[in-house]
């Protein structure tokens, strides 16, 4: 898909899209993390390539909810444009940051995530990751197949490997390291993303990523305060959780005195 002038998505050509499939573009993005389920807070910033990978922009983002309100805030031209979500544990923004790996690194099997275990079931076979000898879980869907490369009891039993795959082919894969930490277990060190695009009988790499941890406490205590929503004075709000009186989304700008 691609964005046209009044910012539409539309598809892309057949030429537009192998030309997009051949192209490389690499950036770098930096994150801060504080999670305390289902609390959490994330900012993510760089410079990132626009839709037609054509030029490179800032980009400033926060995703945020305290068990009550969700939201998503980013920094455009000087101003604050912000989203307030109906649902208070909305955790499709934390996909929206590429931590999705991490869910299933920290958060595998916990119920507000979407990395529930329901429907995985054990394979009758032992695959090495990183020479660890990892049961293989396996779930089918509507939309394919799932795969989890899980490690022994005695490694705490943490997913070493996640395998989507949608019509037999490798649709994405996300691969973890760890830390052993003697107080709190094995601890994600770095991970890779990678995601697949089926198209004219070949599969090509989309996007890939290699995600390296530069500091991490564990057990600590996160005061309640630290995943409130902040805005400034004069951003821009779209709040999903009440209606308009004239209809669609309610959109305001924060005031001065505006708590």
């Amino acid at each position: 898909m691609k964005s046209n002038i009044h910012d539409e998505d539309v598809p892309l050509t057949a030429a537009e899209t192998r030309r997009y499939l051949q192209e490389q573009v690499e950036y770098s993005t930096r994150y801060s993390l504080l999670l305390d389920s289902p609390r959490f807070r994330c900012r993510y910033w760089g410079r990132h390539p626009d839709l037609q990978l054509k030029e490179m922009y800032n980009h400033d983002m926060t995703l945020t909810t305290d068990g009550q309100t969700a939201a998503h805030y980013y920094l455009f031209r000087e101003t604050t444009h912000a989203t307030i979500f109906k649902d208070p544990a909305e955790y499709r923004i934390f996909f929206w940051a590429n931590l999705s790996p991490l869910c299933w690194s920290l958060l595998a099997g916990d119920p507000c995530t979407e990395t529930s275990l329901d429907g995985f079931f054990p394979q009758n076979q032992i695959k090495q990751i990183q020479g660890i000898d990892c049961t293989v879980l396996e779930k089918t869907d509507k939309s394919g197949v799932s795969r989890l490369w899980v490690a022994p009891r005695d490694y705490e039993c943490v997913v070493m490997q996640y395998e989507r795959l949608k019509s037999g082919r490798k649709y994405f894969t996300f691969q973890f390291q760890y830390s052993n930490n003697m107080e709190s277990g094995p601890l994600p060190t770095t991970w890779e993303v990678k995601q697949y695009q089926f198209y004219e009988n070949q599969n090509y790499l989309t996007y890939a990523s290699r995600f390296k941890v530069d500091s991490i406490k564990s057990n600590v205590t996160i005061p309640i305060e630290q995943f409130k929503m902040k805005l400034p004075p004069g951003a821009h709000v779209s709040d999903l959780r009440k209606p308009n009186p004239q209809g669609g989304e309610l959109n305001y700008i924060v005031k001065e005195d505006s708590e």
